[in-house]
């Protein structure tokens, strides 16, 4: 099973949302050349956010990038407070309901006139990647993606797989193309691994469209239940008074995949939220020797 080790940890976080690079090439893609510059594998994603995914039909030239309104060739940068929750034409995805679009993307090509998802045709030949710092416990974790079309979810800090873009450890791919990269019931686009120490870790997801649908969720799953829930920013504050001022806890153990808090006893009284882009409710707190234990919904 892959495991984060005590190296991997970073020293700064958690985030409260995430970094997301973006790259849309563009849809109207002709060539007589038997190699296409879009092929449906993460190798072209990277390439393609780093700004330096060939044009084969024009030898020495990258693709502009459709999602920069300066007209660059690079992957732009956005910030994405919520979930990574998105379909192209902000439609619904079959396990969380109403998404959004890609940041940067929008529902109609009002440039080139390529695409207008009102009218049934689509935006194509795109990449992201998506980072989060994330305060974990030590423990077993299962995540999951549900996306068309391939994904990878890395962790731990930069490695040098590939141009030094991505993270350490692989915990998954898709690895299915042609075949069925979404959620089944053989857990395809599930998997586990293991944080071994308790800490703040940085992960990373890369997803590529070529043509057709294109939806991305990222999740954790409970591993005794299999419910389903978004990756979200998310930390735990604490005051000693009900009205604030509240900071960080920096040794709360989360465990999102069993909605899961433990945090150190500090002081005779003691308040929590949970700062999250979703309205999570803390339940009653007890204590466990000297932590205060708390599950939220």
């Amino acid at each position: 099973m892959p495991t984060l080790l005590p190296s991997d940890r970073e020293s700064t976080g958690p985030d409260s949302s995430f970094a997301v690079q973006v790259h849309k090439a563009q849809n109207a893609k002709t060539t007589a050349s038997p190699v296409d510059s879009f092929n449906n594998n993460i190798s072209r994603a990277e390439r393609q956010l780093a700004g330096t995914l060939g044009d084969v039909d024009t030898p020495g030239m990258t693709f502009v990038n459709e999602a920069d309104t300066n007209g660059g060739f690079n992957a732009v940068n956005f910030i994405e407070t919520d979930a990574i929750h998105y379909e192209q034409c902000g439609g619904s995805t079959p396990f969380f309901g109403q998404a959004k679009s890609y940041p940067g993307i929008p529902l109609v090509d009002t440039n080139n006139g390529t695409w207008d998802c009102g009218a049934g045709t689509s935006p194509d030949h795109f990449a992201i990647a998506a980072t989060i710092k994330l305060s974990l416990a030590a423990g077993a974790y299962r995540m999951g993606f549900d996306a068309d079309d391939q994904v990878v979810v890395q962790a731990g800090p930069p490695g040098t797989n590939y141009q030094g873009v991505a993270l350490r450890l692989m915990l998954g791919n898709s690895e299915t193309y042609p075949g069925d990269n979404g959620d089944d019931a053989y857990g395809k686009a599930q998997f586990d691994f293991v944080v071994q120490t308790n800490g703040v870790y940085n992960f990373r997801l890369v997803f590529e469209e070529g043509t057709g649908g294109a939806r991305t969720d990222w999740f954790w799953v409970n591993r005794t239940t299999g419910v389903r829930e978004l990756v979200r920013p998310l930390a735990l504050e604490s005051s000693a008074s009900v009205n604030g001022p509240f900071a960080v806890e920096s040794a709360a153990l989360i465990n999102p995949s069993a909605k899961t808090v433990i945090v150190p006893k500090s002081g005779n009284a003691r308040f929590y939220r949970l700062r999250s882009s979703t309205g999570y409710s803390l339940g009653r707190p007890s204590v466990s020797g000297s932590n205060i234990v708390l599950n939220y919904q």
